[in-house]
C-alpha cells in the first residue's frame, strides 16, 4: 500500500489504527501522548438513496474513502506545524454491516451503537457514508451518551434540507433531519439545528414552513430552534486565494456560527454533518445529486479543519460520496477533507 512513499514521508496510513477486528473500541490502546482520538466509521448503504429516487453508488463510498484517506499526508505537515502522529491518534473502525445482506433500518441501528461506542470510549467519529439517511443514527449515538441537561446543535451543510416526510413509513437519504427534528430527546435538550449553504433552487417552500414551524416553541415543557443559511449568504463570504485554512473570510463566518453555537449553553455537544453535494460539481462530481452550484473543495477544507478544532464538535459526518459516479477527484476531496479535520483536532487542548 505505501511502497511509493518512504518513511521520510509518512502518509495517513502509517498512523491509523486497524480497529476493525475489535469487538469495541474500548480495546485500542490509548496513545502515550496524542491527546485526541478519531475514529473512521465507514457506513456502506446507498438504499435510502434509492429510496428517495437518487442515483446509487454511495454504498462503495466508505471503502473508497479509506484507500485515498490512507495515502494522504504528510502526517508531519511544516506549512502548519503539526506532527499528527503525537497529537492525534486515528482509528479505523471499519464498515456497519452490509448493503447486500441487511436491511437499511438494522444498519441504522448497528450505526447508533457503533456511534455511541467511539464517543464513549473518547473518540471523535468521522462517519463516512453512504446515503445521508445515516445522520439520523449518527445523531441518536450521539444523544445516547449526553446527560439530559446537555443541549446539542446539528449543523447539517447541505444543499437540500432533508427534513421529507417518511415513504411508505420507510426512512431515506431525504428524510433523516425531520426524523431528529420529531425526536423528544432532541426537543427536550433544546436542540439547535442549522441549514448551511441550503440552496434555494432545490429546497420546496413547504420545507421552508416545515422548518420554521420547529423554530419555538413546541410544547408546554419543550422548545428547539432552527436557522437557514442559504447559499447565497454563504458565498458573500468566499475564500480568498493562497489563505491558509481557517483564515479566510469565508472561514471567520464558519467559526464565528459554530462558536456561537458553542456558547449558547456552557454544556452543549455539536455534530457537524456535510452532505458533499453541498459541494459544486467541479470540485464533487462524484456524488448522488450533483449541482453546478454550491460551495468550494477550499470552503470545504476550511468547514472540516474548524470543526476539528472546537471542542464541542463530538461527531462529524460525510455523506452520499459515490464512487460510482467518479472517484478519483471526489475521493481525493473526501480525503483531504478528513486530514484537514484531523490538523484541526490537533490544535485542541
Amino acid at each position: 500500500m505505501f511502497a511509493n512513499f518512504p518513511t521520510d514521508d509518512p502518509r495517513m496510513g502509517h498512523i491509523l489504527v486497524d480497529a476493525a477486528s475489535c469487538k469495541s473500541l474500548a480495546d485500542v490502546p490509548k496513545p502515550a501522548t496524542a491527546k485526541n482520538r478519531t475514529a473512521i466509521i465507514g457506513f456502506p448503504f446507498d438504499q435510502g438513496v434509492a429510496r428517495n429516487g437518487g442515483r446509487p453508488g454511495a454504498a462503495g463510498g466508505p471503502d473508497v474513502a479509506l484507500t485515498y484517506i490512507r495515502k494522504v499526508g504528510t502526517i508531519v505537515n511544516a506549512e502548519y506545524d503539526v506532527d499528527l502522529r503525537s497529537t492525534v491518534q486515528l482509528a479505523n473502525a471499519g464498515l456497519v454491516g452490509n448493503n447486500d445482506t441487511m436491511s437499511l433500518e438494522d444498519g441504522h441501528a448497528m450505526l447508533r451503537n457503533r456511534v455511541r461506542d467511539a464517543i464513549q470510549h473518547g473518540f471523535v467519529p468521522f462517519v463516512i457514508g453512504g446515503g445521508n439517511d445515516q445522520s439520523y443514527p449518527n445523531a441518536r449515538g450521539l444523544l445516547d451518551t449526553l446527560s439530559p441537561t446537555t443541549h446539542l446543535t446539528v449543523i447539517n451543510i447541505d444543499a437540500h434540507f432533508d427534513v421529507r416526510p417518511l415513504k411508505e413509513g420507510k426512512v431515506h437519504s431525504g428524510s433523516p433531519f425531520r426524523q431528529l427534528l420529531e425526536d423528544r430527546d432532541f426537543q427536550t435538550r433544546k436542540g439547535h439545528f442549522i441549514e448551511y449553504a441550503a440552496q434555494g433552487s432545490q429546497c420546496s417552500a413547504e420545507h421552508v414552513a416545515y422548518l420554521r414551524s420547529h423554530d419555538g416553541k413546541l410544547h408546554a415543557d419543550v422548545s428547539t430552534q432552527t436557522e437557514i443559511v442559504w447559499l447565497k449568504d454563504v458565498m458573500r463570504h468566499e475564500r480568498g486565494q493562497g489563505m491558509e485554512a481557517g483564515t479566510s473570510p469565508f472561514a471567520q463566518h464558519f467559526r464565528a456560527l459554530i462558536d456561537r453555537a458553542a456558547k449558547e449553553h456552557p454544556d452543549r455537544a455539536i455534530f457537524v454533518s456535510f452532505d458533499l453535494d453541498a459541494v459544486r460539481s467541479a470540485d464533487a462530481p462524484g456524488v448522488s445529486c450533483a449541482s453546478p452550484l454550491g460551495i468550494t473543495a477550499d470552503q470545504a477544507i476550511d468547514i472540516c479543519f474548524i470543526a476539528g478544532a472546537n471542542p464541542a464538535v463530538k461527531l462529524v459526518d460525510l455523506s452520499e460520496f459515490s464512487p460510482r459516479i467518479e472517484e478519483y477527484r471526489t475521493g481525493r476531496l473526501v480525503a483531504m477533507m478528513f486530514y484537514y479535520f484531523c490538523l484541526g483536532l490537533a490544535q485542541r487542548a
